[in-house]
């Protein structure tokens, strides 16, 4: 029994090339299949289809371990059209879909369902129940099918391979630059503005307190952030965020606190989009409010140039 999905874009995409994966964070080596995916339907005149899951697979493999995330299904979406391709088809990863049989998906979805001209398949990349869906699975197939198999290197920064895998470790340790470099843009976190102490307006740096919505994306660690801020209409500003608690305050506590820069408007309760692009400095005790306001304003410079700097 083939799992439930929905279809996002072009609803009955025609002979489509496809590719099938989990595409967490949608860096540079997805991109590469991607463009590969995009490359073959134009050449060959057909839509493009991805085929992704709704969830990462560990989470149903391995509910026990606490894997972050570094994009939803709805991001992996909403990037994926961006990039021009034609149709989205997110499956529903459950204990089923991990006993799928490759054979049984092939035909009665890839072939059937879709009826795709072309697959194209990364490096390392396979599909179905123990992993046999894998290039020579589809190579083997692709005489009596007539589904053409186009493969895709790795791609390779060095001679480290790309991966979801090092970007969140990336991420985790608070190099969100390499980050940035490895997606081609900066790892962002969606959260909604909820109310603080209200400390930073009385210091002149006014803070929006972030409740992120998605608790199973990846969030970098204690540190202040040179950030780009998308807000719920589209417009974009500059700013700087800090992770952590607030110890010159005795404030024990994980908090998100953005301060956006060159803004004043009520924006409680609205869905804000946080764009890390560099590492500033770590969170520490101060003397006192004087103390941390001089180093809220050397940051401010800080970030400001950074972010002028990589065109942010």
């Amino acid at each position: 029994m083939l799992p439930e999905y929905h279809i996002f874009g072009k609803q009955n995409p025609v002979s489509p090339v496809v590719t099938v994966g989990n595409f967490d964070g949608v860096h540079h080596g997805h991109q590469k299949i991607i463009s590969a995916l995009l490359e073959t339907a134009r050449r060959d005149n057909r839509d493009s289809v991805i085929i992704t899951l709704d969830r990462h697979p560990q989470k149903v493999l391995h509910p026990e371990r606490e894997l972050k995330i570094l994009t939803t299904a709805d991001e992996k979406t909403e990037l994926f059209l961006e990039m021009g391709v034609s149709s989205v088809v997110v499956l529903a990863f459950t204990e089923d879909t991990v006993m799928l049989d490759a054979g049984e998906f092939y035909y009665a979805f890839i072939e059937g369902k879709l009826g795709a001209s072309s697959i194209v398949i990364g490096y390392d990349h396979a599909f179905g129940h123990d992993r046999r869906g894998n290039a020579e699975f589809l190579e083997k197939l692709s005489p009596s099918t007539g589904i053409g198999v186009v493969r895709v290197p790795a791609e390779l920064e060095g001679e480290r391979t790309v991966s979801s895998t090092w970007i969140r470790a990336e991420i985790l340790s608070g190099n969100v630059s390499e980050a940035l470099r490895l997606l081609g843009r900066p790892y962002s976190l969606k959260g909604r503005v909820v109310r603080g102490a209200g400390r930073g307006r009385t210091l002149g740096f006014p803070t929006a307190n972030v409740d992120p919505v998605d608790r199973d994306k990846v969030v970098p660690p204690e540190g202040v952030y040179a950030v780009s801020v998308v807000l719920e209409s589209g417009e974009v500003f500059g700013g700087m965020m800090s992770i952590g608690s607030n110890p010159t305050f005795g404030c024990p506590g994980r908090t998100l606190e953005v301060n956006i820069f060159d803004f004043n408007r009520d924006i409680y309760g609205t869905v804000l989009k946080v764009e890390f692009c560099g590492w500033i400095r770590p969170v520490r005790r101060f003397s006192g409010p004087s103390e941390l306001k001089e180093v809220l304003a050397a940051d401010e410079i800080q970030a400001r140039s950074f972010l002028q700097s990589h065109g942010l």
